[in-house]
């Protein structure tokens, strides 16, 4: 193909493009990071009992990756923000920890402490809470 022909090609194919507008907004970014977290987190819609004593246990003395993202039998969504953090910043954007919480406090989150007695020992995480019902995959 000559250097004439090749001009005459991406002119015909500049030409026939179309733009369009990519921009994400911030709360669509957010959530779009919130649902590749899940994902790579091997998220499944299982729903922790929050007042099954055993089930809270089970979450907060094993931890791993499960226990990152869940939603709770309270219709909230519970994600731990260093590992969403951590993930976008392996994955995304540059950003720190104090963003991603204001991004997910513009989107309703609050933080919240889950605690739970076992024998002679007190296990807690700190989580932040999605508003009731809410679902990234609506905003992403």
């Amino acid at each position: 193909m000559t250097n004439a022909e090749h001009d005459r090609i991406a002119e015909a194919i500049d030409e026939a493009a179309e733009v369009l507008d990519t921009a994400l907004s911030e709360a669509e970014q957010t959530c779009g990071w919130i649902v590749a977290f899940q994902g790579e987190r091997g998220y499944r819609e299982w729903r922790l009992d929050l007042g099954d004593h055993d089930a809270l246990v089970e979450l907060l003395d094993l931890g791993g990756r499960s226990s990152q993202c869940f939603h709770g039998t309270d219709d909230r969504l519970y994600l731990q923000l260093p590992a969403l953090t951590k993930h976008v910043m392996h994955t995304a954007a540059r950003t720190t920890q104090q963003d991603v919480a204001t991004r997910l406090g513009r989107l309703g989150f609050g933080r919240k402490q889950l605690t739970v007695r076992d024998g002679e020992r007190t296990l807690k995480r700190r989580y932040w809470r999605s508003p009731v019902g809410f679902d990234p995959q609506d905003h992403a």
